[in-house]
């Protein structure tokens, strides 16, 4: 009995240093004819053990075509292409920047690009603690709020799973319509290694409900645990 415990031991330790995590990056941009249209990945987790770039680029003059664009990683030029393609990155690792440019104009140009950072699990913080929250229609809202767990020491805020649209500033989220929209908070340690990401919900609606109280008496609820 204590041989099967100890080989499930040893499996536990195996997978806790094997097991990976991705953590993902996503930018889009849209210009017009003439812009010198290009975007930037600069908000990287320094923990990376592999890492992949998938990249799109199109323009429309009369119909939508594949576009050319360069791809640049740590400030350096990386590679060129048309349309979409996916590359392995690793190499450049410790990857500290990504920016895509498209090289070519019409009408309407587009780009994106998604960096997929696979990270040691052992190695990342837990996600911060962070609650749902639920206004009245026309309430005044006010910036969200996420409490830093373990050794974290900063958050990092964006608007949505794939890390679009970063900001180290908590987002205040409008109520002017009725709906749900939601936010994705992690948290970072001191050597820069990033957590998953939490997600926030906030609900716009004509009445909170009986089980959700005012802590801050500024239109700020938070649900009463059962």
């Amino acid at each position: 009995m204590k041989k099967k415990y100890f080989y499930l031991f040893l499996l536990l330790i195996s997978f806790n240093i094997y097991s990976q995590t991705n953590i993902i990056y996503k930018i889009d941009e849209n210009m017009t004819a003439g812009s010198n249209l290009q975007a930037t990945i600069d908000n990287i987790t320094t923990c990376q053990s592999s890492a992949t770039l998938q990249l799109y680029a199109s323009g429309y003059s009369g119909f939508w075509t594949n576009g050319d664009y360069s791809y640049y990683i740590n400030g350096t030029l990386a590679g060129s292409g048309n349309g979409g393609t996916t590359v392995d990155v690793s190499s450049y690792i410790p990857i500290t920047s990504v920016r895509l440019v498209k090289t070519n104009y019409s009408n309407w140009n587009h780009i994106d690009a998604l960096l997929t950072i696979v990270s040691p699990s052992a190695t990342i913080p837990q996600r911060p603690i962070a609650q749902d929250k639920y206004y009245n229609l026309n309430d005044q809202a006010q910036p969200l709020q996420a409490t830093l767990t373990g050794n974290a020491t900063a958050l990092k805020w964006y608007s949505s799973s794939e890390g679009q649209r970063y900001s180290a500033t908590p987002p205040t989220p409008t109520t002017n319509e009725l709906g749900t929209k939601s936010f994705w908070v992690s948290q970072i340690n001191a050597d820069g290694c990033e957590s998953e990401r939490k997600q926030i919900n906030v609900y716009v609606q004509n009445s909170i409900p009986a089980n959700y109280i005012n802590l801050d008496g500024i239109n700020d609820y938070i649900k009463i645990p059962k």
